[in-house]
């Protein structure tokens, strides 16, 4: 499923601002609401959980998942995208 959403989703950043792949951060969305979040106002919360930096992947795996405020841009500013 999150190979099919990140292939959507065009990844236009550069630099800095790509320590999260799309992948990634579209698995923490989803699974943040199947774990019973509503939203990713609680991101800063399950970025430090175990399960969810396995899920998220790449560099989460050893430090921690996105925060709230990276997964904010990512759900207002690229989700929305056509």
């Amino acid at each position: 499923m999150s190979d099919l959403a990140s292939a959507a989703l065009y990844d236009s950043r550069w630099g800095k601002n790509t320590v999260y792949l799309y992948d990634g951060l579209f698995r923490q969305s989803v699974y943040g609401r199947l774990a019973g979040y509503e939203d990713f106002n609680d991101a800063d919360r399950l970025a430090l959980d175990p399960a969810m930096r396995q899920v998220v992947g790449g560099r989460a795996v050893d430090a921690q998942a996105a925060s709230a405020s990276q997964m904010g841009l990512f759900e207002t500013e690229t989700l929305p995208m056509p």
